[in-house]
């Protein structure tokens, strides 16, 4: 069998035993890894390479690359992974803003690059260092979130908001009154 072949024998036919794409040996199914594919939540899909020539692999490429391969694959394809990190987040960033209504609560301003994620009540602060800064922890925290602790606004309100609740760092001194 060609690698064609293997391949559609392991994905169409879903038997109990598959054929490892490296060595040519048909196993049964648990003699290959499970995949996790994100797209397809909760099905079983298998590795193409059987446990042995899977292990087999991960050391060769543990012996050429000096256990460096991740920073070997980030220095040579920096630009690919920085733009896929930056597509991640502004996924996520989508899915939080509309979530919240897609507009600042005070003023009605839409244009999100401008849209912040505010916490009522305040502690965005303390809230940021428990998730140890991360940025898709917060927006997940805010998918999940039951108690309606966040909300969305405009640069500008988010900033007046800050200032008139003192939570920009005026220590003990008075409020600053402005005409």
């Amino acid at each position: 069998m060609d690698a064609l072949e293997v391949l559609l024998y392991n994905k169409c036919m879903r038997k109990e035993k598959l054929q490892c794409y490296e060595c040519k040996k048909i196993k049964p199914r648990n003699e290959f890894y499970v995949r996790n594919l994100k797209k397809y939540p909760g099905r079983d899909y298998r590795s193409s390479y059987c446990k042995v020539c899977d292990k087999a692999q991960s050391n060769e490429r543990y012996v050429r690359y000096g256990g460096n391969y991740q920073k070997n694959y980030y220095k040579n394809n920096k630009r690919k992974v920085l733009l896929k990190h930056l597509e991640y987040r502004t996924s996520w960033r989508n899915k939080v803003i509309n979530h919240l209504g897609g507009k600042c609560v005070k003023c009605g301003f839409m244009d999100i690059r401008a849209l912040q994620i505010d916490h009522i009540n305040g502690g965005g602060r303390a809230e940021r260092k428990v998730l140890n800064y991360q940025t898709i922890g917060l927006y997940k925290k805010v998918l999940e979130d039951k108690e309606n602790k966040y909300q969305l606004l405009c640069a500008n309100c988010n900033w007046i908001k800050k200032v008139e609740k003192r939570e920009v760092g005026y220590g003990n001194r008075e409020k600053i009154i402005y005409d």
